[in-house]
């Protein structure tokens, strides 16, 4: 074992935190707290891991992952409640005059009756942080920062059960004036950590309330443009080159792409046009995705496509090149600026073809989706197409159609020949 810290609570017995010396397939090193009592030694998995470069090894207290790992705060403060658990478990032993064994000790602490929730919350957006995820990440920070704001102190998984999730889900309503979706998204990002948790082994399954507490989604009214809107979209008149001319144009390859959401749009680049086809990956899913390209489609394509366009180019002038967009968060940032200047702007297109309607890029999918079902097509047909990995997601919205089906299906929505 590589010794990383150690505490002294009297001449029997010690607190370390060790590293495994054997090393998991990925490099790390899974970090044990050892509690060694009258020369006898039982070691605990914390659930943390680390590369062995990354330990500081002289830290002060909560300081023992170096900040070169990526989700040192929360690792280190993990590892802090951990230790304060076991002096919390030792105190109360030595207390009660009971056995403060090492055996005695781990077996307490591996009730998990101290874990504390937001570190471990705080962990899990380090991760999708880490990894580019910022969208979700921030998601989870912000939604976790309700939940802090209500408690006001620390919370342990064990608070958090049906009574306590009926309290905070009016709390929400009322401080928060926050809609039912809304209210519903917050608890879904609760439920996804202490499905986390179980996975982890954080936490026994018997200990999610999920289980037993019944989330309940709300019925947002969406607006959806019918195909005689579209046409009035179309035949704006609008000067080329224009911001709202460029937006039309955004909007209409959305919704002739099968609602191709707008920061894959952002990111499409000549090398996603393949014969006829646009080919690329979902940026929200991950999944490989290829659209026939219909003539109104390639039309707008045409507006762009110039002699000396590289296939690295991207098609669309959204994004600023000037900045580094390979920083995940850049770009985070780009898509998101960008989306509300686009939004702000379709607001227009709707004033100009006299509707009350709410116009906003996502609303191509909607239109899509809802022109495809008044046609008679599947569900299933419609839900790949839209590139969606669970039909409820839709009820409106496959796995397994071969693209000549797909694309026999694009020319039955659009009536083409």
């Amino acid at each position: 074992m590589l010794f990383l810290h150690q505490i002294f609570y009297d001449m029997k017995t010690t607190f370390n935190l060790e590293l495994n010396s054997k090393p998991k397939s990925n490099g790390f090193h899974d970090i044990l707290l050892r509690v060694t009592h009258k020369q006898k030694h039982k070691r605990y998995s914390l659930n943390v891991s680390v590369k062995a470069t990354n330990f500081n090894k002289k830290a002060k207290f909560g300081s023992w992952i170096r900040s070169t790992d990526l989700e040192h705060k929360s690792k280190n403060e993990f590892l802090k409640i951990k230790i304060q658990e076991a002096e919390e478990v030792y105190r109360e032993l030595e207390k009660d005059n009971n056995d403060t064994s090492s055996v005695v000790v781990i077996k307490l602490l591996k009730q998990d009756k101290n874990l504390n929730f937001f570190p471990f919350a705080d962990k899990i957006y380090d991760q999708f942080f880490a990894t580019g995820n910022i969208g979700t990440a921030r998601r989870i920070k912000s939604n976790v920062k309700k939940l802090r704001d209500y408690t006001k102190n620390e919370l342990l998984f064990t608070d958090i059960n049906p009574a306590f999730l009926d309290d905070y889900e009016q709390h929400l309503k009322t401080s928060y004036h926050n809609s039912q979706n809304t209210v519903h998204a917050n608890l879904r990002t609760i439920k996804a950590i202490f499905r986390k948790a179980v996975r982890n082994n954080i936490i026994g399954m018997e200990k999610d309330p999920f289980y037993k507490y019944e989330l309940k989604p709300g019925h947002p009214v969406r607006d959806k443009l019918d195909l005689e809107e579209i046409k009035k979209i179309e035949e704006l008149i609008i000067k080329p080159d224009s911001f709202l001319w460029h937006c039309r144009n955004y909007f209409l390859f959305s919704f002739y792409c099968a609602g191709i959401r707008a920061g894959d749009i952002m990111e499409l680049r000549w090398s996603n046009i393949r014969d006829g086809r646009l080919v690329y990956t979902m940026g929200k899913t991950g999944s490989h995705h290829s659209i026939k390209l219909i003539p109104q489609a390639q039309v707008i394509l045409g507006y762009y496509q110039k002699s000396d366009c590289l296939p690295d180019d991207y098609i669309f002038p959204i994004l600023n090149t000037k900045f580094d967009l390979s920083d995940p968060r850049l770009l985070f940032s780009q898509k998101s600026s960008k989306l509300a200047m686009i939004n702000g702007v379709l607001k227009e297109l709707a004033r100009q073809i006299n509707t009350s309607k709410r116009i906003s890029f996502h609303i191509s999918r909607h239109s899509f989706a809802s022109i495809s079902k008044d046609k008679n097509i599947s569900v299933e047909k419609i839900s790949e197409l839209l590139g969606h990995n669970d039909i409820k997601t839709t009820k409106t919205y496959l796995k397994g159609f071969s693209n000549t089906e797909l694309d026999n299906t694009m020319s039955q929505i659009f009536n083409e020949k």
